[in-house]
């Protein structure tokens, strides 16, 4: 339960918003899309601010930077950039997240030629405690900078950013089946070949092969004379998905399912060409769950590669 929700849309009520909450001695939190696991988004009796309606996008063609603010999703960020022929570098696994949020957490992605998140920003500013908004990037302010990403909104707001982008390039995608104790040397393997630009490994959860098998997921570099057209949506073959998905809640013989139709019919419905945008858009809203009796909690674990 919070004090009072606003939806700042400017840096100015921003600025206001963070007064307010110091004369009134009220805690502030922030939201996106609000997808962000733990509590550091929540807070009892605060002043609550959404920062979905801050969402300006513009492209800047001199150095093939794109300013964002923070309430953007990363959707917003790829249309953008498709009409320039470019494509976001870093980002989740779907493109229905605040560019706030995940600079807030330092996102991963799946290219082995970019790290997490930071590596692609530029500079960013924010508004601190005491009400003012001020740069951050290699030579101001250097320690916020390093600490505001991936700081969960405990440092300040962050108003806007400037990313680094690459080219939109066409991609051929394959499905490789292995056995999971191969898997990470595979997968390096893989990286170390530069025309692999998107790898993703999906482990067995049925429980005969349970984390024993794996499919690997690669988009490897395929130019081609006719650049195949974004698709944003990241919602193909959606109630195909759905029902799979719902069937591996219920039953073992589900999860079998799941496992055996991926295995085979993800090389027949996905596209065997499609543009870097596309294959970053990765459908995600089949996972909700229709049944408003259960609730689904997701966990996540990250092993260091060495002990994997």
């Amino acid at each position: 339960i919070v004090r009072e929700i606003r939806s700042p849309k400017t840096v100015a009520e921003v600025i206001k918003a963070v007064r307010d909450a110091q004369s009134t001695n009220k805690k502030i939190s922030l939201s996106g899309i609000r997808h962000s696991m733990g509590g550091q988004a929540l807070g009892l009796h605060t002043l609550h601010l959404d920062m979905t309606h801050m969402d300006s996008v513009r492209y800047n063609d001199s150095d093939q930077t794109v300013t964002v603010a923070p309430g953007a999703t990363w959707r917003q960020v790829q249309t953008a950039l498709s009409q320039h022929d470019r494509a976001v570098r870093v980002m989740q696994d779907s493109n229905i997240f605040t560019v706030g949020g995940a600079l807030s957490v330092n996102v991963h992605g799946k290219d082995p030629q970019y790290g997490s998140l930071i590596e692609s920003v530029t500079s960013l500013k924010m508004v601190t405690a005491d009400g003012k908004e001020i740069l951050c990037d290699k030579t101001h302010n250097t320690d916020l900078f390093s600490a505001v990403i991936g700081g969960y909104g405990l440092l300040g707001i962050i108003t806007e950013v400037n990313l680094r982008t690459t080219h939109n390039s066409s991609y051929a995608f394959s499905l490789i089946p292995t056995q999971t104790h191969a898997l990470l040397d595979t997968l390096e393997s893989l990286s170390k070949n530069p025309a692999n630009r998107l790898l993703e490994a999906h482990l067995s959860v049925d429980g005969e092969r349970f984390l024993t098998e794996s499919l690997i997921y690669i988009y490897a570099e395929a130019p081609s004379a006719a650049q195949p057209k974004d698709d944003l949506t990241g919602e193909n073959s959606i109630w195909l998905r759905k029902v799979v998905f719902q069937a591996s809640r219920m039953s073992n013989f589900g999860k079998v399912l799941r496992w055996e139709i991926e295995k085979s019919l993800t090389p027949l419905v996905e596209p065997k060409t499609v543009s870097r945008n596309t294959a970053m858009a990765v459908p995600v809203r089949f996972l909700q769950n229709p049944d408003p009796q259960t609730t689904d909690i997701l966990q996540e674990y990250f092993v260091p590669t060495e002990q994997a």
